[in-house]
């Protein structure tokens, strides 16, 4: 027969282990930028993207900059891209269909030179991190050429 006690410590080692093998956030996965493998996309500025999936994840810190995914089709070419875009979130109830793609060359030194004026630390910290929607990983997850800028909307 089993005692109280064995019981009791067998529930709490149980409860230790669960919880031990508990892995990060249940809704996102979080990939540092610089192990992001992909092949650059060379997409002009202004071309009308068709979006399909938007990653969302946790906000943008000083420590922490989260690059968002944008998955859509360049409306130029017909081709599936990715746009990585530092810190653009999206409001939860919006569902755009089509955005502009920006550069993240063009649009740098710009959002550089605001946070530079009110006092505000750098955008893109140590720390970048790719935001990956688990419940959106077959798309998120595809081999499409990549490219790092803004959508305007």
């Amino acid at each position: 027969m089993i005692s109280s006690r064995s019981l009791k410590t067998t529930f709490a080692f149980l409860a230790i282990l669960f919880l031990a093998c508990k892995t990060g956030d249940p809704d996102f996965k979080y990939v540092p930028l610089k192990e992001m493998k992909y092949q650059e996309a060379n997409i002009p500025e202004g071309t009308e993207i068709e979006i399909l999936s938007f990653s969302g994840g946790k906000t943008c810190t000083t420590q922490i900059t989260y690059f968002y995914q944008f998955i859509g089709i360049n409306t130029v070419n017909g081709d599936t891209v990715r746009i990585l875009t530092p810190c653009q979130k999206l409001d939860e109830t919006a569902s755009p269909a089509k955005g502009t793609f920006t550069p993240w060359s063009k649009t740098s030194p710009i959002v550089e030179q605001v946070l530079k004026e009110t006092g505000e630390q750098k955008l893109v910290g140590e720390k970048s991190l790719v935001v990956f929607n688990k419940r959106q990983l077959e798309i998120e997850e595809g081999n499409y050429k990549t490219a790092i800028g803004t959508i305007g909307f």
